[in-house]
């Protein structure tokens, strides 16, 4: 019955430690001569602040090097120095005691946290091969308890009977190699065994007394370990009930011999062992400890041993226990997993304990305390000459530090104002810099400013060139709709009347360009159906996609919200983005451009995709300017997207573009939403 007990690392005295001395109480010769080592070397280290006197070999006497202005005050000096060594002696002393215990006490901890970790892997290894030797028998009893012979030999009574069953007996045995098998009857008496006809057999004993027979008589199995009362040599019996019909017919009980086991551990020479559940010592490969309490036994267990004669023949009660007269057995049992350790002071032993799962076993192992006692008192002796060292190297360096203090403030000085001038420098160069950004975003935004307004221009003078062409072709068509109304032709009619609407929009889109280069007034603009807008963008954009074989795919919802601006102005920017797009995906077969559209924030989104080769970064920063192209020369001045970019900033909105993640480019309009406004709009484009 054990627990953990750790005296080691608590001031507090455990009830569970034996009285005496701490282990880590306990001082040896070794001990003594460190501390008288330590106490020579600080006086030695000290000695020399006490005076400065040489010696004159030729006279054999001091010779002292002071001026003869000090020689008056040299009685004084000497004094003095006596007792600055003495006070220097007794300030070093503590601290000297303080490091020496803080690294004997640090040191020791460590150590026997290495000791229980090898003890408790010691113990791993005498738990295995316990239970591996008594697992090869666990269930040899049990078979032979079926041979129909042994209960023949048991119900028929007859010496060929029995003679058959020693033989049985005596083969198994050898094959097994336990020392016996022998078989009783209900009354306990041996009535076969595999010894028959040797000195040391069973045959004709009565073992009724033993804890294995009565087990096996009442729950059909039962385990011992004890001192053989015929042969006087100990084993361990396995025992298990014969029955046939029912019926209980007697005990089969194997002896095993466990004392390779020990052989092995004291070949070894680790002091391990196994104690019994209450506390004897049976199995150890230390002939000292053998058959000797753990701690002190408690009140009837010399009744309980008597009894069963378990250990017949020794001096189990009157031999002293292991553990010293004032231990005692712990309150509860080890786990398996978790040994308990315990300290002795009388062996000077540091014990690990674990709970065996066989008949409740105790198994324990040991370490000598010496180790752990001599590693600490040299690691403390190291640490305290380590401390001295490095107290003369602090003395060493404060020396240094106040020779060269005064280099040290003219070196942080000087990289003071280093640092200060270096500051300014880089306060300089980053006002030049920003300077230099503001001066160049200044310059493009006159460049961009200069395209603008030539861009005016040019518009004003496109305006002025096709404004009479067109106000002539409306005559004309005015004429042909009076010939076709006249004339009855309906198709005449119907042709003029879309033709009418395309100059219309034509010269919309003047009245758009005479006002590009100059800020609008906002009276002509109005509530925009974004549906509309883009219903008309894309049936104007039809026919060309149409020849470009490209599809144009509408996923925009019924009842977009409303913006504020011009309808005509707005369809112009989505045909502008819807030709692009197929200008872009011309190439592929089967490609198509989708319109989609998001609302977030007050602003809704107009994505129009394509399907083309991407669009790179460098060229989406440039999309804007008047004049840029990627098409080839001929095919596009580099003003659509411009234009559009001046529209919908006239709009409070913007064009972004983005490479598509599965290849092509989105362009995406955004414009604010008018509050409140809802399209009347029921159903998708």
């Amino acid at each position: 019955m054990l627990e953990t007990v750790d005296e080691f690392f608590t001031d507090a005295p455990s009830h569970h430690a034996p009285s005496g001395p701490r282990p880590s109480d306990r001082r040896t010769p070794g001990h003594s001569r460190g501390m008288g080592l330590l106490s020579w070397v600080v006086v030695a280290a000290i000695r020399p602040a006490a005076g400065r006197t040489s010696y004159n070999s030729d006279r054999g006497e001091d010779r002292d090097q002071t001026s003869p202005a000090m020689a008056a005050l040299k009685p004084k000096l000497r004094g003095f120095g006596r007792i600055e060594t003495r006070l220097a002696i007794l300030a070093l002393l503590p601290f000297i005691a303080l490091v020496y215990w803080g690294a004997e006490t640090l040191a020791f901890r460590s150590a026997m946290e290495d000791g229980r970790s090898l003890l408790a892997d010691r113990l791993q290894i005498v738990r295995r091969a316990v239970e591996t030797e008594v697992d090869r028998f666990r269930a040899l009893s049990a078979i032979v308890a079926q041979d129909p012979r042994i209960a023949q030999a048991l119900t028929a009574g007859t010496a060929e009977a029995r003679s058959r069953a020693d033989a049985y007996l005596k083969t198994v045995g050898d094959l097994a190699g336990a020392e016996q098998v022998y078989l009783m009857d209900t009354t306990g008496l041996t009535v076969s065994g595999s010894r028959a006809g040797e000195p040391e057999s069973f045959i004709g004993g009565r073992y009724d007394f033993r804890p294995y027979f009565l087990k096996a008589m009442a729950f059909g199995e039962g385990r011992y370990y004890g001192v053989g009362v015929t042969t006087g040599k100990p084993g361990y019996f396995v025992a298990s009930r014969v029955e046939k019909d029912g019926r209980i017919l007697g005990v089969v009980a194997t002896k095993v011999d466990m004392s390779p086991l020990e052989t092995t551990w004291a070949r070894a020479g680790q002091a391990v062992g196994v104690a019994d559940g209450e506390g004897v010592v049976f199995l150890t490969g230390l002939p000292q400890w053998r058959y000797r309490f753990l701690f002190p036994p408690r009140d009837g267990t010399g009744q309980i041993l008597g009894r069963e004669r378990r250990y017949a023949g020794t001096d189990v009660l009157e031999r002293p226990p292991l553990l010293g007269s004032q231990a005692r057995p712990l309150d509860r049992p080890a786990m398996p997993d978790l040994p308990a350790f315990s300290a002795d002071a009388a062996t000077d032993l540091l014990f690990a304990f674990s709970r065996s799962a066989i008949d409740d076993w105790q198994l324990f192992a040991t370490l000598p305390l010496s180790g752990p006692r001599g590693f600490a008192q040299l690691v403390a002796v190291a640490s305290v000459l380590c401390a001295l060292l490095l107290l003369v190297g602090a003395i060493v360096v404060k020396q240094r530090r106040s020779m060269i203090a005064m280099k040290l403030r003219e070196t942080r000085v000087l990289e003071e104002r280093v640092a200060e001038r270096t500051r300014d420098l880089a306060s300089e160069v980053e006002m030049r810099r920003r300077t230099e950004a503001e001066l160049r975003a200044t310059h493009d935004s006159l460049i961009h400013s200069e395209r603008l307004a030539a861009l005016g221009r040019m518009s004003a003078a496109i305006v002025h060139e096709i404004g009479q062409p067109l106000s002539a072709l409306e005559s004309r068509l005015a004429t042909v709709d009076h010939y076709g109304r006249q004339s009855g032709r309906e198709e005449i009619v119907r042709n003029v009347s879309s033709m009418r609407d395309l100059l219309g929009r034509m010269r919309r889109t003047m009245h758009h360009l005479r006002s590009f280069a100059g800020r609008r007034d906002g009276r002509d603009t109005a509530d925009v159906d974004l549906n509309e807008a883009l219903d008309a963008a894309l049936v104007i954009a039809a026919p060309r996609a149409r020849e470009a074989g490209v599809r144009l795919l509408s996923e925009l919802p019924s009842g977009l919200p409303l913006t504020r601006g011009v309808a005509v102005r707005l369809e112009q920017v989505f045909i502008n983005l819807i030709v692009n797009g197929i200008d872009a995906t011309r190439q592929a077969a089967g490609a198509q451009i989708t319109i989609r559209s998001d609302i977030s924030d007050g602003f809704v989104t107009i994505h129009v995709d394509d399907e083309g080769c991407g669009i790179d970064e460098a060229v989406q920063e440039r999309l804007g300017e008047p004049f840029f192209t990627t098409k080839i020369t001929g095919e596009g001045l580099g003003l659509g997207l411009a234009i559009s970019n001046t529209i919908l900033e006239d709009h409070g909105g913007a064009l972004t573009f983005s490479s598509r993640d599965g290849g092509g480019t989105r362009a995406s309009v955004r414009l604010p939403v008018v509050a409140g406004a809802v399209t009347p709009h029921l159903e998708s484009a």
